[in-house]
């Protein structure tokens, strides 16, 4: 694969990771500040990766929205 084949692969699934956040957070009626503080997470890493600002976001930060969502990872990427 080319590096930028991968590169838009990676976007992709990022803006996935993103929509579907933000639509549970939506659900749940949360916003940024709520979740950070519900989910364990600290309130610049979760806005970093809302914002789009992280490419890779680390898989402890995900496992600890994966657990206070009570979904899979593969939920969490799931396409919408």
């Amino acid at each position: 694969m080319l590096a930028a084949e991968s590169y838009i692969l990676e976007n992709l699934n990022n803006n996935e990771l993103i929509s579907n956040i933000r639509q549970l957070m939506h659900l749940r009626r949360l916003n940024e500040t709520e979740l950070a503080r519900q989910a364990g997470i600290p309130q610049p890493t979760l806005h970093r990766l809302l914002a789009g600002n992280t490419s890779d976001p680390r898989i402890s930060t995900l496992h600890q929205l994966t657990n206070f969502f009570q979904i899979t990872l593969d939920d969490l990427y799931a396409p919408n």
